[in-house]
């Protein structure tokens, strides 16, 4: 990195705090979680996958979580663009981001922080700019494939387990059990009660949960 690029990324991280001062960088509030915990991405609650699972996700996934993320708005957009901070780092063929832009914010699926969008194009000055609408979203084989407003019958099972095992695992340690009560509020959700596991019965719920919301749908 140059001394030039240095100092390109030093303003960067400057104008960051000062925005963040001003309140025009923000961690996404309640309203997104709330909206997020009516949609699943594949079996796992939307909101659980997008709060929780990020440090066991991969990196590269800005796309995927955007159309995850955008399912918490209704005139939502999605937008890449190539950044200036990451030209510097990786170089113009991998300087490429999503996010999501609704309501005058920019909403990053990977920091999970929204903001101003006049502050975020300033201060990450992004080329290349393409952007996915809300119908070109929905319509997307991603999206038509892994999110709903049901769970996924096809791997429900094993993603019931791996929630299980991640809840535990991301609440060890800490004295931060929400995610142990949100998956208390999806076995709720699928009649999975006092521990008592019934294959049989919790698939027939997530199989009306699938029909109530088509039929819904439908009206």
């Amino acid at each position: 990195m140059t001394l030039k690029e240095k100092l390109q990324i030093n303003k960067i991280k400057f104008e960051l705090t000062k925005s963040c001062a001003k309140g025009n960088i923000l961690p996404f509030g309640d309203e997104v979680y709330d909206k997020l915990r009516e949609y699943y991405h594949g079996a796992i609650p939307a909101n659980v996958y997008m709060k929780y699972l990020k440090p066991l996700i991969n990196p590269g996934q800005c796309y995927e979580r955007s159309m995850i993320l955008s399912s918490a708005f209704d005139n939502a957009k999605m937008v890449r663009g190539d950044r200036i901070d990451y030209i510097i780092s990786f170089g113009i063929d991998h300087a490429f981001h999503w996010w999501v832009e609704a309501d005058r914010w920019c909403y990053c699926p990977t920091t999970l922080l929204k903001y101003k969008k006049e502050e975020y194009y300033k201060i990450f000055k992004p080329i290349n700019i393409k952007e996915m609408t809300k119908d070109e979203i929905v319509n997307s084989y991603y999206y038509k494939e892994m999110i709903h407003k049901y769970p996924n019958e096809s791997f429900f099972i094993s993603n019931l387990i791996a929630f299980e095992a991640y809840a535990n695992l991301l609440s060890k340690g800490t004295k931060d059990d929400e995610i142990l009560k949100e998956y208390e509020i999806f076995k709720k959700k699928i009649g999975f009660v006092d521990d008592n596991y019934d294959e049989e019965k919790i698939m027939k719920t997530v199989k009306k949960m699938k029909e109530d919301v088509l039929k819904s749908s439908m009206v």
